[in-house]
This record gives C-alpha cells, sequence and structure tokens, in this order.
C-alpha cells in the first residue's frame, strides 16, 4: 500500500501523466517497490564490507528497470 501523499508516488503519477514513461503496473505497485529498494538498500548501507558507491549504481539501475523495461505481457 502506498502512503498518503507519498512523495515517490506523486512524482511517479506526475511522470506517467507527462507521457515521461507508462509503465503496465499500477503508479502505486511502483511507489511501494521503490520504496522497499530504498529500504533495503539502506539497510546494506550498514554493513561494514559495504561499497557505497557501488550500492548507489546497483540501486539506480535496478530502479531505472522498473519504468524501462518493455511493457510485460502475461
Amino acid at each position: 500500500m502506498a502512503v498518503h501523499d507519498e512523495p515517490i508516488l506523486a512524482d511517479i503519477t506526475a511522470r506517467r501523466l507527462s507521457g515521461e514513461f507508462d509503465p503496465p503496473c499500477s503508479d502505486a505497485w511502483i511507489a511501494l517497490c521503490v520504496r522497499t529498494l530504498c529500504l533495503a538498500a539502506i539497510g546494506q548501507l550498514t554493513e561494514p564490507e559495504g561499497d557505497q558507491a557501488q550500492l548507489t549504481r546497483e540501486l539506480a539501475i535496478t530502479l531505472g528497470g522498473l519504468v524501462d523495461q518493455p511493457r510485460f505481457t502475461p
């Protein structure tokens, strides 16, 4: 479930409305995925052997994949 007045959800909705992207999933689902990925990444930052730069790159790639992938047709 999306957080009420969540900035992530508002941004996703605005980008969809502007035509910047048109992911096949609902805006609320994408916001939940983004929030969950970010929380997982924050948890990884506490690992002493963690590479913050690598984690940042991987998070950016993963988040980009949520909206850049071609539409999935089941």
